[in-house]
């Protein structure tokens, strides 16, 4: 079917292009242009009235967790909890409703808060049931002592981060297929929501292999995915899923280098405030993060680098710049250095030679812009997501939203790009302030550029897919501060409507 949609603002992202009218067939752009001219080229075409809303095209997930985005629709959400009350009546409420017997696992994910000082207080709880409490971080969790008997961990605390976090998570018993199945299609339809059609599962692991088979065979996930797995499990994905879905790419391997700012783990060049030495964790040797690299040199794939801290970011450069004497195609296939919160702009022309985009978790200002500036003193902080420095340098970058940690709502990372507000009203760093429509092609062109698909996706142009956002009104122009509370009316994905509000 052909479909002409007009009567309203279309942004296509295609340089200043703005069109009156674009013509599509079979889920892809025809053309772009004058209403006149597309109407003369088909006559026929249905055509789709904006009725004076804004249409851009879908946004294109930086980077986030589909996979783990599903899970967090099984458990219980903590995000709104301030204290041990709030979330003990939580995940009391949480067990009453959804009848969960004793011995089953509960874990409550979404808490913003302090959970060191949670410790002690969640030991003992709920002693018929293994619970787990996530920090919202996703680096971090206090395991309850039936959790750490059924999980044979033996250990005199229950707050752990980091590796050996990721350690006991990977021992937890999964939910039922057919749960994952349901909790998925709901995290699909969340993305829709947000005006997302191209989703990143940001790491990936073997026990996850059938449980992706069955949920695309099922035919029931219809966005696009790209896909990160380890190292190890790489060549096993491969087997399983290269070039055997079209919506499903798998584009290479992530890696670890640090932790996370607000939990001070991210591995910083110079200590934490209040502390004479410590700089935060270091997760990866030179030589372990040399060997992914010529790993990933040796398959030609992409990598992803988890980089929070400047000191990680300094290593990650380190080991590129050696690794592309050997694998020069590292280079071509655009390494990412993921959130890249405190990479510093002493260390940007080193990012720009080396082909490096950093994809900032710009959200971090709003969300927990307040942490970081009693962790690390606010000159610091305010450097943070440094856009505006590497907009200045020609650097390509990309927001996201790394869900589960907060929602993939791509309207308030715009704002927050714009703005620069924490939570408690301060201006966090006034230099690095970009416009709505730079913020705006962090999260559409340039997310497709990281992913090689700049000339399929995040655009509307002749041959791109016909992936569209709908919204009520133009974030462009509208007041900075109303850009989040745009409407997304619709969402559309190869010409088919996947949400509407």
């Amino acid at each position: 079917m052909i479909k002409l949609y007009t009567g309203g603002n279309i942004i296509t992202m295609n340089g200043a292009e703005r069109a009156e009218a674009v013509l599509t067939k079979d889920g892809k752009v025809l053309e772009t242009g004058a209403l006149s001219r597309l109407t003369e080229i088909c006559r026929t075409a249905e055509r789709v009235d904006l009725k004076g809303r804004t249409m851009l095209p879908a946004f294109v997930d930086a980077h986030s967790h589909f996979f783990e985005t599903a899970m967090s629709f099984l458990r219980a959400d903590l995000e709104k909890a301030e204290d041990e009350k709030d979330i003990t009546e939580t995940i009391k409420s949480y067990i009453l409703k959804n009848s969960v017997k004793p011995g089953e696992w509960v874990t409550g994910s979404g808490y913003g808060g302090d959970i060191d000082r949670l410790e002690e207080s969640f030991a003992d709880i709920f002693r018929d049931n293994p619970v787990i409490i996530q920090h919202k971080s996703g680096h971090s969790g206090i395991f309850n002592k039936k959790a750490l008997s059924m999980l044979g961990a033996d250990s005199k605390g229950s707050l752990f981060k980091e590796k050996e976090y990721f350690a006991l998570m990977k021992k937890t018993p999964m939910p039922s297929a057919e749960k994952i199945k349901e909790a998925a299609i709901k995290a699909q339809e969340l993305y829709f929501s947000f005006g997302i059609t191209f989703i990143q599962e940001g790491y990936t692991v073997k026990e996850q292999i059938p449980l992706y088979k069955e949920l695309l065979d099922s035919g029931k996930i219809k966005a696009g995915i790209g896909a990160y797995s380890d190292c190890s499990d790489y060549d096993m994905w491969e087997k399983e899923f290269k070039n055997k879905y079209p919506d499903f790419i798998l584009k290479g391997i992530k890696i670890f280098l640090d932790g996370s700012p607000q939990s001070r783990t991210a591995w910083l060049r110079s200590p934490y405030e209040g502390e004479k030495s410590y700089c935060g964790e270091s997760t990866m040797t030179d030589g372990q993060v040399l060997n992914a690299l010529n790993f990933a040199g040796e398959r030609n794939i992409q990598v992803l680098a988890h980089c929070n801290g400047d000191k990680a970011a300094e290593q990650f450069i380190k080991c590129l710049d050696k690794a592309l004497y050997k694998y020069p195609d590292l280079k071509k296939n655009r390494p990412v250095m993921i959130h890249a919160q405190f990479l510093g702009r002493d260390q940007l022309d080193d990012v720009k030679r080396l082909g490096i985009i950093p994809s900032f978790f710009i959200a971090h200002i709003y969300h927990f812009g307040d942490i970081h500036i009693k962790n690390t003193g606010f000159e610091r902080a305010s450097g943070i997501s440094c856009a505006g420095s590497c907009l200045k340098k020609g650097i390509a970058f990309t927001f996201h939203q790394d869900s589960p940690v907060i929602k993939p709502d791509m309207l308030e990372t715009v704002e927050c790009a714009v703005r620069r507000v924490t939570k408690n009203g301060i201006l966090l760093g006034e230099k690095e302030k970009i416009s709505p429509m730079e913020a705006l092609e962090a999260v559409t062109v340039k997310s497709a550029y990281q992913y090689g698909l700049e000339n399929k996706k995040g655009v509307i142009k002749k041959g791109a897919d016909a992936d569209f956002v709908i919204i009520e009104d133009d974030p462009s122009t509208v007041p900075h501060e109303s850009i989040h509370g745009v409407k997304i009316s619709q969402t559309i994905k190869g010409g088919e409507t996947v949400y509407k509000a």
